[in-house]
């Protein structure tokens, strides 16, 4: 069995992509030796490490996977790269992954589950404090628990500034992505290979960053092909791409320093193989669905096992159409005579209706317009609002209740639809009525005037 309710893992709800055996880096910890705060470097491209710390509490960089990347890679490049920072070129500034896992469609657009994940998190001295996805947080308790709190980050749409998080404002919250790809190199042959030496195929490279630019231009590049291969992404290869930009920053006095920035670019070719198949698919499946029908009554002159013709979909993604069976022939109905009675015998006279008694209730069902709308009014008298009300529902998809003062606004709607739906309120009205046990409504029909 599984544990359901973990004391220090995330809810399953907001996976996090995990796994990983390396870590992709952009940066080092530049602090000067005897220094406790670290100060991040800027590397000129990117270093492979493995996920395990060294002595001095660092990263262990995986040379031999960035000897298999870069042919002429010596650890001396990693020290060039980390005196020229950003003005350096000795680093790879490409790199190339496989997608292990395919996307899930939800309510509000596409998630990847173990490929890409982003929240906003918040740490300290005792671990992570809060973490949520912009609309809800789970923020820890003084009692050790976590509360369900409104997640308000600085900046967010449909919100004033009093409102923010402090933790988001002090920048002590901040965006998280992570990214967890399987890199492989180009061998000799042109056929790819690992990127990892010692762990192959089932090495994962986990890449974060807390820059939002890099978090939305990685996860429009996975929506949009998510969007085109119906989320079917596990073994397209692409290329994650390390790029120095100018920073952004909105103060316009400040000097517009350098940053690195990430982003990646699938194969368009493997994306556009993959949609055709899809799309062979989806034809293959319509025929057999076709040619699983019943054949045709034969017209005249034409083959009865002729298959009907099928046009080529506009949207090669667009549902199957579902192919209703055909129905059943009726079968012949009985001749309209029958054989001829016996003669001499008179045939028999239809029955009088018989006329229905003044003084016992009518069933709603029975009932005319008229006489609903009488019985309704004499019934509510002058707490018509009491009883005669409906529910439905506005164009934005609200719930709302009408409440009817006047006995004649069943029969003021305009000629046809209108009309229709009012008389339609009224018989659900004095039919609720009837259902109640409780109620005393009762439903008399009319005395007919009789001539004298």
């Amino acid at each position: 069995m599984r544990t359901k309710r973990r004391r220090f893992g995330r809810d399953r709800e907001n996976p996090r992509a995990t796994g990983a055996t390396h870590v992709i880096k952009i940066g080092y910890d530049a602090r000067k030796p005897g220094k406790s705060q670290p100060f991040p470097g800027k590397l000129p491209g990117f270093l492979i490490c493995r996920d395990t710390l060294d002595a001095g509490g660092n990263l262990t960089p995986d040379h031999a996977g960035m000897k298999r990347i870069d042919k002429e890679w010596s650890p001396a490049k990693l020290d060039q790269a980390k005196r020229e920072q950003l003005k350096g070129s000795t680093l790879p500034r490409e790199l190339r992954f496989v997608i292990t896992h395919d996307a899930s469609r939800t309510p509000d657009g596409w998630s990847f589950p173990s490929t890409f994940s982003e929240a906003y998190e918040c740490w300290n001295k005792n671990g992570l404090f809060c973490y949520g996805d912009g609309l809800k947080a789970h923020r820890k308790q003084e009692n050790g628990s976590r509360a369900d709190i409104d997640c308000l980050p600085m900046g967010c749409e449909c919100e004033d500034g009093e409102n923010y998080c402090e933790f988001s404002i002090n920048r002590e919250c901040r965006a998280q992505s992570r990214l967890v790809l399987c890199l492989f190199a180009e061998g000799k042959d042109g056929k790819p290979e690992p990127a990892s030496p010692d762990l192959g195929w089932e090495a994962r490279y986990r890449f974060d960053t807390t820059s939002e630019y890099n978090a939305m231009r990685i996860g429009a590049e996975l929506e949009a092909a998510a969007e085109r291969l119906n989320g079917n992404l596990s073994g397209i290869t692409g290329i994650l791409a390390y790029q120095i930009q100018k920073k952004r920053t909105g103060n316009s006095q400040a000097p517009m320093g350098l940053v690195g920035q990430v982003m990646i670019a699938l194969n368009e070719m493997e994306i556009r193989t993959r949609e055709s198949q899809q799309w062979g698919r989806q034809l293959e499946m319509q025929r057999a669905q076709t040619m699983a029908l019943p054949a045709p009554a034969a017209a005249e002159g034409g083959d009865a096992k002729a298959l009907p013709e099928m046009s080529e979909p506009t949207d090669p993604f667009a549902r199957t159409p579902i192919i209703e069976e055909p129905e059943e022939p009726e079968e012949p109905e009985e001749a309209a005579f029958s054989e001829p009675e016996p003669a001499g015998k008179p045939e028999p006279e239809p029955e009088p209706e018989p006329e229905s008694d003044p003084d016992v209730p009518l069933k709603v069902e029975y009932a005319t317009d008229e006489e609903l709308s009488d019985a309704l009014g004499a019934f509510a008298a002058d707490h018509l609002e009491d009883y005669a009300w409906f529910d439905y529902q506005d164009k934005d998809g609200n719930s709302k209740r009408k409440k009817i003062d006047n006995i004649d606004w069943f029969f003021e709607g305009q000629p046809g639809k209108r009309d229709e739906t009012r008389r339609t309120v009224l018989r659900d009205i004095c039919q609720r009525l009837e259902d109640n046990p409780d109620s005393t409504f009762e439903l008399l029909p009319r005395r007919e005037a009789k001539a004298s």
